[in-house]
């Protein structure tokens, strides 16, 4: 500690003793010195406390503090973000107006001690994003006029007490990302005046309370990955006021019940993914739920078909089911969805087509149904909207051509059409969307030419056309694609020589040409290419290869730097 520390500790020390003797003579009032009090345990490296000055008569200007305007007492003291440290400072409890504390995003350390059940007047009690330990004071329920309680991102350990049961005015709690174990209390169902009860994130073992159901007044309930077990108990549905129900990331099993579903009437988001739920998608009383937004029950064992009643929902903007092994068609009524904008299916049994008027009436923004069974053409209105961001449908049986629509869908960033049945010319335009970063047309009957039009392709960083039936040669304009990392058109009838633009591409790191027409010699500023990592030319007809010498990691694997009729010379 340096010596300035030194008396300004002591000063505060000798003016805090004598207030005890003398005080009507001192000119800062007693909340001012028990702030001051405050201040002396802890560690302030930033100095955010610094006009904390016990000259001034009350502490209403100071930092992080706010005042009554007509007694100067202390009602509140934000210092989030302050770079505070040390333990918690108990004195606080001692400003008798003290109704909202909040310190989260600090360094505050021990454990948070049973006196804090002093603070009686608090409302609000927000100690988040610190450095606590220690077990849950089972006095905090103590605190009468508590309303709002925060301790997540800490480092708590052992149980939830049982005394949280005994809040009498508490609507939210959140013990999120903490260490805490044991099974999750059954006594917290007699705080009926909850509205978000947020336990994520911690090392419970438990399965969740049916007394639940007794949470009236519930808006949300967040229980992902806290190692939740059993079944979703049924008496859920009596949350009519439910609006947001995460369950995700736990090991929950069984099927998702179908009456708990239907009795959660104001509900817009039901999390589900990455537990072992099995047996069907609940269909009876889905049409109860007409808030709905977003459900994702992805990462699961669930089978079956998707069900019309899910697909038909007015306000369903967000349908994830990946992972899965759902069977059977898309129901037409998606297609009909005017707010729907992201919906994900890949890794399924799904077939059949594709409803053709899918993104007729929505903002689509990503669509992927990649590693199904579905076949047909690709719905040509996909884009309608304009919002098309991602479209992933790789391996899958697609045919027919290209929609053309497409080629002029300039929101476009990731377009993924390989291992499908895809022929015809590529729409003129989608080879050169300004936002274009990965295009993947691999395993078609695509055939026509790489269109000059890539030139407009700006962010293009990966373009694969392997295995298809492309011709003519690579346009000079490639050269312009300064992102371009990755090409890949193997297996195609491509010809003519290695463009001289393409000496341009400094971030080109994978280069895959072989089995095409190419002739000529190499050109020399290949080796230029200081990123270039694999370079396969073999298979074509083209001459030269000295200069491939001048590529550091050739000498590393040589047959990735292969072409037929080169000479090595070492």
């Amino acid at each position: 500690m340096n010596y300035s520390k030194m008396i300004e500790l002591l000063f505060l020390f000798m003016l805090l003793f004598l207030s005890s003797i003398i005080s009507p003579t001192l000119s800062l009032n007693q909340d001012g010195l028990f702030l001051l009090q405050a201040k002396l345990h802890l560690s302030d490296p930033s100095n955010s406390l610094s006009n904390w000055s016990p000259n001034d008569s009350t502490p209403c200007n100071w930092t992080g503090i706010l005042c009554n305007n007509l007694t100067n007492s202390v009602i509140s003291i934000n210092l989030a973000n302050s770079d505070l440290s040390g333990p918690f400072p108990t004195s606080l409890c001692r400003l008798p107006s003290l109704s909202h504390l909040s310190l989260p995003n600090n360094n505050l350390n021990s454990t948070l001690p049973t006196t804090i059940s002093t603070c009686t007047n608090l409302h609000h009690l927000n100690l988040s994003l610190n450095l606590f330990s220690g077990e849950l004071p089972t006095t905090l329920s103590n605190l009468p006029n508590l309303k709002q309680l925060d301790l997540s991102f800490n480092n708590f350990s052992g149980k939830i007490p049982s005394t949280f049961g005994f809040f009498r005015q508490l609507q939210f709690l959140s013990l999120v990302n903490n260490l805490l174990t044991g099974n999750i209390p059954s006594s917290l169902s007699n705080v009926s005046s909850l509205k978000e009860l947020h336990l994520a994130y911690n090392n419970f073992f438990s399965e969740i309370p049916k007394e639940f159901g007794n949470l009236t007044n519930l808006e949300t309930l967040w229980l992902s990955g806290c190692n939740l077990v059993g079944q979703i108990p049924v008496s859920l549905r009596k949350l009519a006021r439910l609006q947001n129900l995460d369950l995700s990331r736990n090991m929950l099993n069984g099927t998702i019940p179908e009456l708990m579903i239907s009795g959660l009437t104001s509900i817009v988001q039901i999390e589900l993914y990455q537990n072992s739920f099995s047996g069907e998608l609940p269909r009876s009383g889905v049409s109860n739920l007409t808030h709905l937004e977003r459900f994702d029950a992805s990462d699961n064992e669930l089978t079956g078909t998707i069900p019309n009643e899910l697909c038909r929902l007015k306000n369903l903007g967000s349908l994830h089911l990946y992972y899965n092994k759902l069977n059977g068609s898309l129901p037409e009524s998606l297609a009909s969805s005017e707010n729907l904008y992201e919906l994900l299916l890949f890794n399924n049994t799904l077939s059949g087509k594709l409803p053709s008027g899918l993104g007729n009436n929505s903002k689509l923004q990503l669509l992927d149904v990649s590693f199904n069974q579905f076949s047909g053409e690709i719905p040509a209105r996909l884009c309608r909207q304009g919002n098309l961001q991602e479209l992933l449908m790789i391996h899958n049986s697609f045919s027919g051509e290209i929609p053309a629509s497409l080629g002029n869908c300039l929101s476009l960033m990731r377009v993924r059409f390989g291992n499908n049945n895809l022929s015809g010319f590529v729409p003129y335009g989608l080879w050169g969307l300004p936002h274009m970063y990965l295009l993947e047309l691999v395993e078609n009957s695509l055939s026509g030419s790489i269109s000059n039009a890539i030139s407009g392709a700006s962010n293009l960083s990966i373009l694969l056309i392997s295995g298809n039936r492309f011709n003519g040669s690579i346009p000079e304009s490639i050269g312009s694609l300064n992102n371009l990392g990755e090409f890949v058109a193997s297996r195609n009838s491509l010809t003519g020589q290695i463009p001289t633009g393409m000496v341009k591409l400094s971030q080109l790191g994978r280069l895959v040409l072989r089995d095409n027409q190419f002739s000529g010699e190499i050109p020399n500023w290949v080796g230029d290419w200081k990123k270039i990592n694999e370079l396969d030319l073999a298979n074509n007809s083209c001459w030269g290869g000295m200069v491939l010498l001048q590529i550091p990691k050739f000498q590393e694997d040589e047959e990735r730097f292969s072409c037929i009729e080169v000479e090595i010379v070492s």
